[in-house]
């Protein structure tokens, strides 16, 4: 069964107070939609893949503090990327708009233990 995911854009309200505007790859629509889901199904354990300036990240932490302010409840967010420098602007770290939120766990991976999970993932999906 189809089950409808309402837009929640409140927690987007976050970006405007941080550097760069919360320089995002998403759009609004995008983050309404996950906020929305994040709502719906309110997580404990969020894994981010990909953290570029930490945009998204942001959002899904504030969209996070208002849920469990909400539930009395904590969760987390765990980010991951690749790399350690915005590829836009390396001289800038990736994440660094997190750092005036506060609360992101980034987790560097270094690129040969990433590459060789996605090569056994890869391997298996391909064998089915």
């Amino acid at each position: 069964m189809y089950n409808k995911v309402i837009l929640w854009q409140e927690p987007l309200d976050v970006l405007q107070s941080l550097p760069d505007n919360g320089k995002c790859e998403m759009s609004p629509a995008q983050h309404g939609f996950l906020c929305g889901l994040l709502r719906k199904k309110r997580p404990r354990k969020i894994l981010e893949v990909g953290v570029a300036a930490g945009g998204t990240s942001c959002v899904i932490m504030e969209a996070l503090e208002r849920l469990c302010a909400e539930d009395n409840t904590i969760a987390e967010l765990h980010s991951v990327d690749l790399n350690t420098k915005y590829y836009r602007d390396t001289r800038q770290p990736v994440g660094y708009i997190t750092e005036r939120m506060g609360g992101v766990t980034l987790m560097f991976v270094a690129k040969r233990i990433m590459e060789t999970c996605c090569r056994s993932l890869l391997k298996k999906l391909a064998a089915i």
